[in-house]
């Protein structure tokens, strides 16, 4: 079973896994559909809400499928 269907990425790992894939804030709320402070506040713990961090960790997985193959 997928990681993804255990629980989201945690705000540090959603932070990791951008950088890792190579996708700025900015293009990671875009994708999201929220704003770029949603993003930074995630990160950095500001903010969390698990449904938010539930669809970001579902775009990083799709941005790392995409991406290596």
């Amino acid at each position: 079973m997928s990681r993804l269907y255990l629980e989201p990425y945690t705000s540090e790992e959603i932070r990791k896994k951008r950088i890792e894939l190579g996708c700025g804030q900015k293009e990671l709320a875009a994708l999201a559909g929220v704003h770029t402070n949603t993003v930074s506040n995630i990160e950095r713990g500001i903010q969390d809400t698990v449904c938010t961090r539930m669809l970001l960790t579902i775009i990083l997985d799709d941005l790392e499928l995409k991406i290596k193959g």
